[in-house]
């Protein structure tokens, strides 16, 4: 199944194709014209496989949407997190407290810095980089 869903677009076209050779030989006896019932054929198969397609690269690009959409939550709450945590950090003495802001600085920095790379990055470069590191093949299907 995940062979066939990995090359749904040439499965549908095979098959479009298939059901267009199909009609060539069950209209072709039958109607004065052959090639008119094979073109309108034709027609509501590669309307058909236009929503199909449609379809598919719509429910890819949620999919896109809700992960960035996570990723974006994960770093707000990681930012909070750590503003809590300084928020709750006692005043011990000058030098720490300013090395410890200067830190604090340096991850929310550093978190934005992050976000804001995730909200450039497209789907594609998101997919490559993560068959780099994965060692898999997550390549869209053609």
């Amino acid at each position: 199944m995940t062979i066939f869903l990995r090359h749904l677009e040439l499965c549908l076209t095979l098959a479009g194709l298939g059901v267009i050779m199909l009609s060539v030989h069950f209209f072709g006896p039958v109607a004065d014209s052959p090639w008119r019932s094979v073109a309108i054929v034709a027609t509501l198969i590669t309307v058909v496989h236009g929503f199909i397609a449609w379809a598919v690269r719509r429910h890819q690009q949620q999919r896109r949407k809700a992960r960035l959409l996570a990723a974006q939550n994960l770093l707000n709450r990681l930012v909070l997190q750590e503003q809590a945590i300084t928020a709750s950090l006692p005043a011990r003495t000058v030098a720490e407290t300013a090395s410890a802001r200067a830190a604090c600085a340096e991850i929310s920095r550093l978190v934005t810095a992050l976000s804001d790379t995730l909200h450039r990055t497209g789907a594609e470069s998101l997919a490559s980089e993560r068959a780099n590191y994965s060692g898999e093949d997550n390549t869209p299907a053609v």
